[in-house]
C-alpha cells in the first residue's frame, strides 16, 4: 500500500519533516543525510505536541536515507523524549521503521528500539525493508 496524501504536515526542516495521515490513523517521520541534535529534538518534539491533539497510536519511520544523528540525540532519546511519550498514552504503540542504508547506523537504531522496549513501554518496533511493506504491517495492528 502507497502512503495517501496527509492531512497535515506537523513539522519541516532540510532534513526531516512529520506529517499526520487522518483516515488511517498514523504520524510519518522521514529523515534524510546527517541530522543534528537540533532537528532530531525538533521532530521528536513535533510528535509531543502532536499527541495532544491526536490519539494515533501508530508511526512509521523511514530513515532509509538518513546517514547520521548524534550520540547526545539517542541519549536524549531514551531519557527524555520516551517517558514523556508514554505518560500521554496507555496501552501499546506501534512502529514499524525503514531503517538506514548506513550499517553503522543502522545497528545503532535496532540497539535503541531494544533497549525502549527493554525500558518496560508497551511499545511494538518492526524493520522493514520498505516503506510499502512497513505501512502494510503498521496499519494490521489493531488497537
Amino acid at each position: 500500500m502507497q502512503p495517501k496524501e496527509p492531512v497535515e504536515l506537523l513539522y519541516e526542516s532540510d532534513v526531516s519533516n512529520l506529517k499526520i495521515f487522518h483516515e488511517e490513523q498514523y504520524r510519518l517521520l522521514y529523515s534524510t543525510g546527517d541530522v543534528s541534535n537540533e532537528k532530531f529534538k525538533g521532530i521528536f518534539n513535533a510528535i509531543l505536541h502532536s499527541m495532544d491533539e491526536y490519539a494515533y497510536k501508530k508511526l512509521l519511520i523511514n530513515i532509509g536515507d538518513m546517514k547520521s544523528t548524534t550520540l547526545i540525540s539517542r541519549v536524549w532519546l531514551l531519557t527524555q523524549f520516551l517517558p514523556k511519550f508514554y505518560s500521554k498514552y496507555e496501552g501499546s504503540y506501534w512502529v514499524t521503521i525503514v531503517n538506514t542504508k548506513n550499517l553503522l547506523e543502522g545497528i545503532t537504531i535496532k540497539l535503541l528500539a531494544k533497549a525502549a522496549m527493554a525500558l518496560g513501554f508497551s511499545i511494538v518496533v518492526s524493520f522493514h525493508e520498505t516503506v510499502e511493506e512497513a505501512l502494510d504491517v503498521l496499519l494490521a495492528y489493531k488497537d
